[in-house]
């Protein structure tokens, strides 16, 4: 597969890479469709980080993304192969005062998907939620 690799500011690459393979019982395999340029994305390329946030190259964008469910993982429930899927990079805590009232996109430990992890798969990060 192909994948956008930053590899200075300013600077990208358009890469073969490997394909991400299910390795938990819980992950689920996208075949990417389509993806958007997120505001992060462009602090990434025009800076090379957001505030502390420093990217480490090779760094591999895109994280808002659509696709079709290829393969699960035997304890995905919520999703089934050739389903069309939309991906929510954010993770919420669902315990701070604002998830309790209903704002997720405010929690005060949001956490991100994203290749920070060196690889343009996105795995779930603590407390997501199972699909």
């Amino acid at each position: 597969m192909r994948a956008a690799v930053l590899t200075g500011i300013k600077q990208f690459e358009i890469r073969q890479v490997s394909t991400p393979e299910i390795v938990n019982d819980t992950d689920v395999l996208i075949r990417i469709k389509t993806i958007g340029v997120c505001g992060s994305d462009i602090h990434y390329y025009t800076e090379g980080r957001i505030g502390s946030q420093i990217v480490p190259y090779p760094f591999t964008i895109g994280h808002e993304c659509a696709g079709i469910v290829e393969r699960t993982g035997s304890k995905v429930k919520r999703v089934k192969p050739n389903q069309r899927i939309a991906i929510d990079p954010a993770v919420s805590c669902g315990h701070c005062d604002q998830c309790k009232t209903g704002r997720e996109h405010t929690c005060r430990e949001l956490f991100f998907r994203n290749g920070f992890n060196g690889n343009p798969s996105l795995r779930f990060g603590r407390n997501s939620k199972s699909l």
